[in-house]
């Protein structure tokens, strides 16, 4: 089992370890630091990651569903496709909820941390915020409080 930074070098190599899970979950106890690891696919599902340093990490398309991220530091993380249902996020840098009465919570972030775009993770939905705008008036053309009007409308006034 390896972690390795984006860029190729080892960060770690953990064999007694049979998935990444507990791999990275070791780190995280030991305080090893885990920035620009490589953990795209990963499922971290449950994992307790608060306070872990995953600057810079790639985590897409990982699922985090249920893990606790609570102060994590994910500056400039790559989460796009990642699942994170349940995830909990508070405290984490440039990431937040939202959700409308009734309806799944959604996540935004901010993938890098000198451009002004944010990314709205919203159940299989990554993208832009106009991105996000469109796509749900294509999906509830029909249904403002569907289409997450008021939900835009306060993330235009806080995404600046």
């Amino acid at each position: 089992m390896k972690i390795l930074k984006t860029n190729g070098e080892l960060l770690i190599d953990l064999p007694q370890f049979d998935n990444i899970k507990d791999a990275v979950m070791h780190c995280v106890l030991n305080e090893i630091n885990l920035s620009y690891a490589d953990l795209s696919d990963a499922n971290l599902s449950d994992a307790n990651l608060s306070y872990a340093n995953l600057r810079g990490a790639d985590l897409s398309c990982a699922n985090l569903s249920d893990a606790d991220l609570r102060g994590a530091n994910l500056r400039g993380a790559n989460l796009r496709g990642a699942d994170l249902w349940g995830a909990d996020t508070q405290y984490c840098y440039r990431f937040g909820h939202f959700s409308k009465l009734g309806g799944r919570c959604c996540f935004y972030y901010k993938p890098i941390e000198t451009e002004p775009i944010y990314i709205i993770v919203a159940g299989c939905f990554s993208g832009t915020l106009d991105e996000f705008e469109e796509a749900c008036k294509y999906t509830h053309p029909n249904d403002p409080a569907q289409a997450y009007e008021a939900q835009i409308a306060y993330l235009r006034t806080i995404l600046k």
